[in-house]
């Protein structure tokens, strides 16, 4: 797990190599495992403040409104101010300065290890044999999560980026296949001519004496 966690940080930007499954999966159970005590210890801080003080504002909104209602109406005023600021008491005492602090830190380790994920993952698709633009799969489910907002889409989107997430997971849990370099086409190639041989021109043939002597008559 080391290993995988440290190739992780290696390849912080490598979009071009292969990471094989056992390296993948490891190296999320090491930043998940780095995650999980601050995760556990800021969101239980939270939930202890929250039972702690949101009653209390609560009720003491609640008591304001009352006597707003059957008390005189001069205390209406000073009755809202003190339920704001019983609320607003609340809600800093909820979100501590610990809270904030350990929200902060796993904010900053989330954007930390954010490219190097998508790294890896890209590498991983890679690596299981699939191309590497699958990765929009959960980029366009995020993406489309936002629908929910909308009362009669909820349940389809839901459903739907639920199956994006489970396809998009199975991909990844893919084994490793073995690079297979493109196949370059083999064009046939034409059979050459047989060179022919080049035809000999025939000689002149060197005049005889006696022609030569008969067109030169001065040197009889």
């Amino acid at each position: 797990m080391f290993s995988a966690f440290k190739k992780f940080w290696i390849n912080y930007v490598n979009f071009t190599g292969r990471t094989n499954r056992s390296d993948f999966w490891f190296a999320n159970l090491a930043n998940g495992l780095i995650l999980l005590p601050f995760v556990y210890t800021a969101w239980s801080i939270y939930l202890s403040n929250f039972l702690k003080y949101w009653p209390l504002a609560m009720s003491s909104s609640i008591s304001n409104s009352f006597s707003d209602k059957f008390g005189n109406s001069s205390d209406y005023y000073s009755n809202g101010l003190n339920t704001i600021t019983n609320q607003k008491d609340a809600f800093s005492s909820i979100f501590s300065i610990d809270v904030i602090i350990l929200f902060v830190l796993i904010l900053l380790f989330g954007l930390a290890i954010f490219l190097p994920s998508i790294a890896m993952q890209v590498r991983r698709l890679r690596d299981a044999g699939f191309h590497w633009s699958l990765i929009f799969i959960p980029v366009g489910a995020s993406i489309c999560s936002f629908l929910i907002l909308i009362p009669f889409l909820r349940a389809i989107i839901m459903l739907l980026v639920m199956f994006a997430g489970i396809f998009y997971t199975l991909l990844l849990c893919q084994p490793t296949k073995p690079y297979q370099a493109p196949v370059q086409p083999v064009t046939p190639q034409q059979p050459q001519a047989p060179m022919q041989p080049a035809a000999s021109q025939p000689q002149a043939a060197e005049p005889s004496q006696s022609a030569a002597d008969q067109q030169n008559p001065s040197n009889q």
